[in-house]
């Protein structure tokens, strides 16, 4: 698994590259010494491998990813020197991330999970991923005659079953950020870090064999620059000009937006769409405020109860175009909410314990869903106990098919000899008390000396 990019700022463990030992943090992100870096592009060069110590009895293996790479010209057969594509760093290797200490940058899950669709995401042993979205950056039209003159046509319609949907993609971003997990001394969210680290996870995500970072816009994030790449972010100027360009086909190009939601309102006009950091509306069209509230009832909810502050933002990721007008007009589109501490949730009730759960100070994480799937999944993860307790929020009693799901992931539980803990809303309005954390304790035997650099 690749190195997960995270606002959590994990503990700076040492790791050793040849002869040299660094901190973390020297080796990584915007913090990369010089010196670090040269031994980096010398260690690469010698086809060394590293290693992680954040448990000195058990290194775990690094391999070094990116710096200046030869490339040969096909046409002339000459060596030339290619553009620097990537700033040297290092990643853990595919499946070792559950290996390391859970405060550790290297630590990661094992994929694929159970809801982790391998056919629409494919993570390479370079630490990149390529996602299949069921979308198009490109659109084009079928020409005069047709019956259905003027119909947008999806390119590779064969191969829906092998995608996910925008929803999807946006919880496989949060899930790479590192922002469905938290845990005790990560420092306070913020709207500018999430979407931070949103940026950094996108430079390793390509989206049908695109660069996400070419094809992103993030309103909520004034960095310039992604960390992890020579790349630079696409700002609203460069991606509006996309969006006005004819494409060969003659049809049209879109591109996709992430952003906080400011206001959702009803004019004559029609809906108009407001996302905090970008001044031009999106016209939702179709997709109506009515039709937003029966899609997504719980994020729709949190819109209309933020008026007291700290208030529990609303995230959408948006598949925007731009009308014969220019206006910018929505064609696809996913909600998910937060807590007031930037977790994503499913609902208010999901909310707030985890927002009880960050108070205490606990080390959890909550599991993505990005496809509609049978998968069992718990609401959240206790990781700071073992074996780790899965936990439920049950609101919604009565209803045959969700009191079926529960009682599949009773049984689950049970047939795995797992605890779980639950919280019945309808019951009692109080929330439970987390059982005792363990964790910590055992962690403790592993605490890394302190390394002079």
């Amino acid at each position: 698994m690749t190195l997960r990019p995270t606002v959590l700022e994990p503990t700076s463990y040492p790791v050793q590259v040849g002869n040299h030992i660094f901190a973390t943090h020297q080796v990584r992100g915007k913090n990369r010494t010089a010196g670090a870096e040269s031994v980096l592009l010398a260690a690469k060069k010698a086809k060394l491998i590293c290693y992680c110590l954040c448990q000195s009895d058990c290194p775990h293996p690094l391999f070094i990813k990116g710096g200046n790479e030869e490339e040969v010209d096909a046409t002339d057969g000459q060596a030339k020197k290619s553009r620097k594509k990537q700033a040297v760093h290092l990643c853990a290797y595919p499946g070792t991330g559950p290996r390391h200490l859970l405060d550790c940058p290297f630590w990661s899950t094992a994929l694929p999970t159970p809801s982790f669709n391998e056919a629409a995401i494919k993570e390479d042993t370079n630490g990149t991923a390529n996602v299949s979205v069921d979308i198009s950056l490109a659109v084009t039209t079928r020409g005069p005659g047709s019956p259905l003159e003027g119909e947008e046509v999806r390119e590779n319609e064969s191969a829906h079953q092998n995608r996910i949907g925008v929803l999807g993609l946006l919880y496989y971003l949060l899930e790479r950020s590192g922002l469905n997990r938290h845990g005790p001394g990560n420092k306070r969210r913020t709207r500018q870090s999430v979407f931070r680290a949103m940026q950094v996870a996108a430079g390793d995500i390509t989206i049908n064999k695109n660069p996400l970072y070419a094809n992103l816009h993030l309103p909520g994030n004034p960095d310039t620059h992604y960390p992890n790449t020579d790349a630079f972010r696409l700002d609203w100027q460069e991606a509006r000009t996309m969006l006005e360009q004819t494409q060969k086909s003659g049809g049209s190009r879109r591109i996709l937006v992430v952003g906080e939601i400011q206001s959702i309102k009803s004019t004559e006009a029609g809906d108009v769409l407001r996302l905090s950091g970008l001044d031009e509306p999106i016209h939702p069209g179709a997709f109506t405020h009515i039709r937003l509230s029966k899609s997504f009832p719980s994020p729709m909810a949190a819109l209309r109860e933020r008026v007291v502050p700290p208030k529990r933002p609303v995230m959408i990721i948006a598949l925007v175009s731009l009308d014969e007008t220019g206006k910018l007009l929505l064609k696809d589109y996913g909600l998910c909410m937060f807590s007031r501490d930037w977790i994503p949730v499913a609902s208010l009730l999901e909310a707030l314990v985890a927002e009880k759960l960050v108070n205490e100070g606990r080390r959890f994480r909550k599991p993505m869903r990005r496809k509609n799937s049978t998968d069992v999944l718990h609401d959240f993860i206790l990781e700071d106990v073992r074996p780790e307790w899965p936990m439920e929020v049950i609101g919604m009693t009565g209803h045959p098919e969700y009191d079926a799901a529960q009682e599949k992931k009773a049984a689950k539980c049970k047939r795995d000899g797992i605890e779980f803990w639950a919280w019945r809303p309808k019951e009692t309005d109080v929330i439970p008390d987390f059982p005792e954390a363990t964790l910590a304790r055992d962690e403790a035997k592993l605490r890394p000396v302190q390394v002079d650099v």
